[in-house]
């Protein structure tokens, strides 16, 4: 299972954001808050660190850092993390907690594959 979710978190890195066309943003008092179609609310707030945090009305939180060389690591409220980065060659790689890696890349079809 945790497999899946690397593969989905890799290949949506590399997807064009499809959901961009369907969520609305307004920046409020220095915090962004965005809703959807569906009527979903979700707060993003940046600390002095860099760090993003998005939460949403559930109570669920997302923290999300980018280093200097441009890998994001992800904290979920749940404790878990996913370590995403591009590779030399241009492909993602996501990496959880365990270790566990998942490599995808766009193939000149515009396929993404995932191994």
């Amino acid at each position: 299972m945790k497999k899946l979710v690397l593969a989905i978190v890799a290949a949506a890195a590399l997807a064009t954001p499809a959901m961009a066309q369907t969520v609305t943003c307004r920046t409020d008092a220095g915090r962004a808050v965005c809703h959807d179609v569906y009527g979903n609310v979700v707060t993003a707030t940046r600390d002095a660190l860099g760090n993003t945090t998005w939460s949403d009305q559930y109570g669920e939180e997302v923290t999300v850092r980018r280093d200097a060389m441009g890998a994001t690591t992800t904290k979920y409220s749940d404790g878990t993390s996913v370590s995403v980065r591009r590779d030399a060659m241009g492909g993602t790689v996501a990496r959880d907690e365990k270790g566990n890696t998942v490599r995808c890349r766009v193939d000149a079809m515009g396929k993404t594959r995932c191994r």
